[in-house]
């Protein structure tokens, strides 16, 4: 027994010896070295069976104590190093607590891990599924002063979302990213995307969304508007007017119509051309640009003409 012992230990001797000799330079080479501390914040990742997210979780990320040789420790790359949780074995959607152990954690050679904060995580399993949902486009901030929307329409009005099944189960629409509307005063359509849920599901396309917007109108009423009279220039007749007044409703824009007084609308009757006698003629008007006459009463005014001209402005002259 002791021939073999003796045999092993001078087999290869020097070689066995400068082997050892080199483990014990590395050995007090590192022994003698400064350990340091060092605190970092890293992300956690776990791996799940298929068709199956978390919702929630109590941390995303902990925060690991190392101790190492300085610099050892100074060429760590801590991108890389993960804490790392196998759930694939949970096939039921709940919640799951468990605790990070230092196995779990990819820490450089000659380091020690010395605390994990927080060790025990908890999270909520959920299953994935496909839902249908309405699109609900959405628009934030007004158009131009005087402009108001008057429809907004999404194409596609349906789209399928993939996601957790216990969210999308309580949903039936889905808003768009928010389309601005500040400064608009004209139609328009735009692309955009659905609002992720939980920052990470939403429809793979687009979703392109038409804006209607009018021209904000409102009215206005007068009533005790002039009828003038407009005649040829030669035959100046006495003309009696019964009414002589009208009542004028007019719409337009949200900005010209208070603006309008009555002295700018243009009621006249035209008796060009008619001989003397009784008649009942149409009222006719001249609106202002970007007016419209809305309401005229009466329609018609019962007109006389008598024989015996006197002076009366015409149309031409009065505008």
């Amino acid at each position: 027994m002791s021939h073999i012992l003796k045999k092993l230990l001078l087999n290869n001797f020097w070689t066995k010896f400068a082997a050892f000799l080199l483990s014990l330079l590395i050995w007090f080479y590192v022994a003698g070295e400064e350990n340091i501390e060092v605190v970092k914040d890293i992300p956690i990742s776990i791996s799940l069976y298929n068709d199956f997210v978390i919702t929630n979780s109590s941390a995303d990320i902990v925060t690991i104590t190392l101790i190492g040789p300085r610099e050892t420790i100074n060429d760590i790359d801590f991108s890389e190093i993960v804490a790392k949780k196998d759930l694939s074995n949970i096939t039921t959607p709940g919640n799951s607590t468990f605790t990070l152990l230092p196995q779990n954690i990819n820490i450089p050679q000659n380091t020690r891990l010395t605390k994990i904060q927080p060790s025990e995580i908890t999270v909520r399993i959920d299953k994935l599924i496909n839902k249908e949902l309405i699109v609900e486009p959405v628009v934030e901030n007004q158009p131009s002063s005087g402009f108001a929307i008057e429809e907004v329409i999404a194409n596609p009005t349906i789209v399928k979302i993939r996601g957790p099944q216990s969210i999308l189960k309580a949903m039936s629409k889905i808003n768009t990213s928010p389309i601005d509307l500040t400064g608009r005063n004209n139609s328009f359509s735009q692309k955009t995307k659905t609002e992720p849920i939980l920052g990470e599901f939403t429809y793979n396309g687009f979703v392109d969304v038409s804006i209607y917007i009018k021209e904000l109108s409102k009215q206005k009423e007068f009533k005790n508007v002039s009828i003038r009279i407009m005649q040829s220039p030669t035959d100046r007749y006495f003309v009696k007017l019964v009414p002589d007044r009208a009542e004028i409703t007019i719409t337009g824009s949200d900005a010209l119509v208070p603006k309008i007084e009555a002295k700018d609308i243009v009621c006249y009757i035209d008796i060009e051309n008619v001989k003397e006698g009784d008649y009942e003629l149409p009222i006719q008007t001249r609106m202002p640009k970007g007016i419209t006459l809305l309401k005229l009463k009466p329609v018609n005014v019962k007109v006389s003409i008598k024989g015996e001209p006197i002076p009366v402005k015409t149309i031409e002259e009065v505008l």
